[in-house]
């Protein structure tokens, strides 16, 4: 902050400091009657010397030193004069109010509050704005701006967390992208002559009276969860064996489904095998009648198949007495 050097911490009163040595230097007056006039002329000495040692102190409370990190801003009978770099510079006594601002400081602005979040959820926040000073003749018009920036930074960070979610800002312990979204809501403070170096969030937690209720819903949570684990083994045990006894049903049902194949697969080899004799006297007839031939090779008598014409039934009797023939011709091949 800027020191002025001419308040309390400043040089004391030059003119009640002179006439106080005015009147310890000033010759007392003696009575003409007791004590004779005497040579005046030591007095005037004295004088000299006090008008030497008031040059002295003038010009050593002119001079004022000026850190390198530091700017001295001058002003005359109330009005900006100029403002002066790093080193010695001379001012008018008693004249001129000289104010020293260090630029390169950084300054702090905190705040801590309880906001809202994009959800409505209250969180307790901890943001601080760092500053530094970068034009000295603008920063001392305005005076003290800490109650202006805490405002600013308040609604940066107002909008800022109307944008964020409360779980992600809960389980982080640094809010980086946070930090850049409330810089980027602070005006431009170049008019007061300041230069922003960076904002820091350093808390972001659930307010005391939200961590109790935040604390048993999680326990709730918790409870209900092992509840929905312990009912799934439960159910796990219970199921298992049934998914058993179905899974072997279903593979006795597919085994004897394969065994019922096979049996009609070697039944229709066969009844094709005993057809390959009609078929070879007359492949065409055989091939219009393949079905029903078929199911003659496995029904107990001609009056069981579906015959729908005279020329089925009559293809079929000489199918049966041809077949007849075929096996005497064959025993009698046989007995001879």
């Amino acid at each position: 902050m800027p020191v002025y050097l001419n308040e309390k911490n400043g040089p004391p009163d030059l003119e009640e400091w002179f006439k106080k040595i005015g009147r310890s230097l000033a010759p007392k007056k003696k009575n003409p009657l007791i004590n004779p006039p005497e040579n005046q002329e030591g007095s005037w000495w004295w004088l000299l010397i006090l008008v030497i040692l008031l040059a002295v102190i003038l010009v050593f409370s002119s001079v004022v030193t000026v850190k390198p990190d530091e700017r001295l801003v001058v002003m005359r009978f109330g009005a900006f004069e100029q403002v002066e770099g790093p080193g010695l510079q001379w001012t008018l006594p008693l004249i001129d109010q000289r104010i020293i601002v260090n630029v390169n400081q950084i300054q702090t602005v905190s705040y801590t509050g309880t906001l809202l979040t994009e959800e409505g959820d209250l969180v307790k926040v901890a943001v601080n704005l760092n500053y530094r000073i970068a034009d000295p003749r603008q920063f001392i018009f305005y005076g003290d701006l800490s109650s202006f920036l805490q405002a600013q930074l308040i609604q940066a960070t107002t909008f800022s967390l109307l944008t964020q979610n409360l779980t992600p800002l809960l389980s982080a312990h640094s809010w980086p992208d946070l930090d850049q979204k409330i810089q980027a809501g602070l005006p431009s403070f170049a008019a007061q002559g300041i230069q922003i170096q960076g904002v820091q969030t350093t808390q972001i937690s659930v307010p005391d009276a939200l961590s109790q209720s935040f604390n048993a819903s999680v326990a709730t949570a918790q409870t209900q969860v092992k509840q929905l684990i312990d009912n799934a083994n439960q159910f796990s045990a219970t199921i298992q064996p049934l998914a058993a006894a179905e899974a072997a049903t279903s593979l006795h049902e597919a085994n004897t489904q394969q065994f019922n194949v096979l049996i009609h697969a070697e039944q229709d080899a066969a009844a094709l095998s005993a057809l390959q004799t009609p078929y070879g006297v007359n492949p065409g007839v055989t091939l219009a009648y393949l079905p029903l031939l078929m199911q003659a090779q496995t029904s107990p008598s001609l009056a069981s198949l579906p015959i729908n014409s005279a020329s089925d039934a009559a293809y079929l009797r000489w199918h049966a007495s041809y077949d007849q023939a075929a096996e005497e011709a064959q025993k009698d091949a046989e007995n001879n």
